[in-house]
């Protein structure tokens, strides 16, 4: 996962993950996705980002007072016709003993938001 600035009022956001085996070796890939965020002034985040299997995403959220946290939640989703199913997720961003972590929900048109997913 990588955030990089060019100067503008936005972050450029890439991730990959992949398939680890039981020693943690990576075997393939599994997704990557990318996009921009934005934070204003009073700690609120949005973030647009399209992922690789046919899915774009507006997300909003924001800064947790006094910890290194960003709560996400989807807005809006839109897939292509080739991607599965999906509806919407929340997402956890934080930081913690010096690595950055997530955990997703995923929600689809048979299920509600629930823990679906988590990376490190």
């Amino acid at each position: 996962m990588t955030f990089s600035h060019d100067g503008r009022d936005f972050l450029e956001y890439h991730s990959h993950s992949w398939v680890l085996d039981e020693k943690g070796e990576k075997v393939r890939p599994l997704e990557s996705e990318s996009g921009y965020w934005r934070i204003d002034k009073d700690r609120k985040v949005e973030v647009v980002m399209v992922r690789d299997q046919g899915i774009v995403e507006i997300w909003y959220g924001e800064l947790a007072d006094q910890k290194p946290q960003i709560d996400l939640a989807t807005d809006a989703v839109a897939r292509t016709a080739a991607s599965g199913p999906y509806s919407g997720g929340k997402r956890l961003y934080g930081y913690v003993k010096s690595d950055l972590m997530w955990v997703g929900e995923k929600a689809t048109p048979r299920s509600r938001c629930g823990r679906t997913c988590r990376r490190t």
